[in-house]
């Protein structure tokens, strides 16, 4: 009967793309596995999947299936290199980056790439305290926006460095 025919194919389908969508988030995908696999996969689930060691090469290859708002809050660290920020400038999802605890937020490439940071998510991450002090403040003061400076992380690390020195100045 066509109808039991349909339902079948129909819910082998809805089968098929299932395991797709969850093989494209928890196997260890190589290039030449995602080249064969292609079309089939899941790109945005691929592009959270912590388990691809994403190389310079895989970037480039598949830079137009990336989901770049996805992979710019992965956890795989190695992927954000000064390189490849550069190269990918204009693919990334800056506000997703700034907040991305797992991108090594190092001065030159705080600096480096300046004009594309959310500052607002910058200033409020935690695992960046090495960074927050006041001399971050007044280098960037004209950056972070005054709304957010209050609410934020760098503000309470701030806050903890002036109780210190308080203490410092009462007990000496």
């Amino acid at each position: 009967m066509v109808t039991t025919n349909l339902s079948n194919d129909f819910m082998a389908k809805v089968l098929e793309d299932a395991a797709w969508k969850e093989l494209s988030g928890d196997f260890a995908w190589n290039e030449q596995l995602l080249e064969k696999c292609k079309d089939k996969v899941v790109w945005k689930t691929i592009s959270g999947n912590s388990s691809i060691l994403w190389t310079v090469s895989m970037l480039e290859k598949f830079k137009n299936r990336i989901d770049w708002e996805e992979i710019s809050s992965s956890s795989n660290e190695h992927l954000f290199t000064a390189e490849n920020l550069e190269k990918y400038k204009n693919y990334w999802n800056w506000r997703e980056l700034s907040r991305n605890s797992s991108l090594e937020l190092t001065p030159a490439i705080l600096e480096q790439f300046a004009d594309y940071w959310d500052w607002s998510e910058i200033i409020d991450c935690y695992g960046r305290d090495e960074l927050y002090n006041a001399e971050f403040l007044e280098k960037y003061q004209d950056r972070i926006p005054a709304s957010a400076l209050q609410r934020s992380r760098l503000w309470d690390k701030l806050v903890e460095d002036e109780k210190r020195q308080l203490k410092i100045r009462i007990l000496s």
